[in-house]
């Protein structure tokens, strides 16, 4: 734990926690050095800056984020590029283009419904980390 500000604390982790793609990426940054993250979280256990920690992230919130950013994109792929299909056969354009041009406008209507979906899983509180333990240089403490 390397900072506390009011509630919260900002936790930093090596680059072992597999947390890229998460939807927690609102309160993650990386570190300076590149090679650790950092999460904010509540202090509701009375953590202090030097304190090793242990938290959790809902095993849902990390599905529910996983398919936001990687299973909505391919679905959305998908769907323009059959409305592209669609649309071509229906106008009597030929070739490719209008499978190209629907798989495309699927992409980037993904990127704003992702936004939308990720802002609301951060005012729901969806896929915030949960402080479980304190480990000080004198103890444990075990707050789970």
């Amino acid at each position: 734990m390397i900072e506390i500000r009011g509630d919260k604390i900002l936790v930093e982790t090596g680059t072992a926690s597999l947390c890229g793609g998460c939807s927690a990426s609102h309160s993650c940054a990386m570190s300076p050095d590149g090679l650790s993250r950092r999460l904010w979280m509540d202090n509701d256990r009375g953590a202090r800056v030097g304190d090793e920690v242990t938290f959790e992230i809902a095993e849902k919130a990390v599905v529910a984020a996983a398919m936001v950013v990687y299973l909505l994109p391919v679905l959305m792929l998908v769907s323009g590029t059959v409305l592209g299909a669609s649309a071509g056969g229906r106008f009597d354009l030929g070739g490719d283009l209008p499978l190209i041009a629907g798989g495309i406008a699927g992409l980037l209507v993904s990127v704003p419904v992702s936004w939308a979906l990720s802002a609301v899983m951060k005012k729901k509180n969806i896929a915030v980390p949960r402080l479980i333990d304190i480990t000080r240089k004198d103890g444990v403490i075990n707050c789970g």
